[in-house]
């Protein structure tokens, strides 16, 4: 299930890759950066077009501890800087470069409730990263596959920006005839 969700989002790469949005330099250089950010991850996607940078991640965690998810959470944080360069100027200051933001939206499975419920309890807000002044912000979004349920810890106002949960929930959870 998690697959054919998150593959959909895989192929918004091919998608801007073939939109002629970016030179050769670019592209290669984008898919090189997919690559040391998918050692994170079992399977990634972006969007680059419409405004911020959106990069969604999924991980199988069910056979993943705690610490090595937050250990995960804190490289992808730090990988998703890279991904600033991609993002459209408006507005240039001497206080700010004008880019706009970079989002990490990881998806974590869990196939228990329990292990799900204990990850959101104790340990997403350790893997929920903001870098309010270089506008780069990864933020868990927890599926329990047990109760078809996901919990999504954002930044304030992100509901604005986010609105294609219920979509990637119908997906998730969409059911084989």
């Amino acid at each position: 299930m998690l697959i054919s969700a998150v593959a959909g989002v895989a192929f918004g790469l091919i998608g801007s890759l073939a939109s002629g949005y970016m030179d050769k330099t670019q592209k290669d250089g984008l898919v090189a950066d997919l690559r040391k950010m998918q050692e994170y991850c079992d399977l990634i996607g972006i969007k680059l077009s419409d405004g911020p940078v959106l990069i969604r991640l999924g991980i199988d965690a069910d056979d993943i501890s705690g610490e090595a998810l937050i250990g995960r959470f804190a490289m992808i944080h730090e990988r998703a800087y890279d991904f600033r360069k991609y993002a459209p100027s408006v507005m240039r200051t001497i206080w700010n470069d004008g880019k706009l933001s970079t989002v990490a939206q990881v998806v974590v499975t869990f196939s228990a409730h329990k292990r799900a419920k204990e990850f959101v309890q104790n340990l997403a807000n350790k893997c929920k990263h903001t870098a309010t002044w270089k506008k780069v912000f990864t933020q868990p979004w927890v599926v329990d596959l047990e109760d078809e349920e996901i919990t999504r810890l954002r930044q304030p106002l992100s509901d604005l920006m986010t609105r294609d949960s219920e979509k990637l929930k119908a997906c998730l959870f969409r059911q084989r005839i």
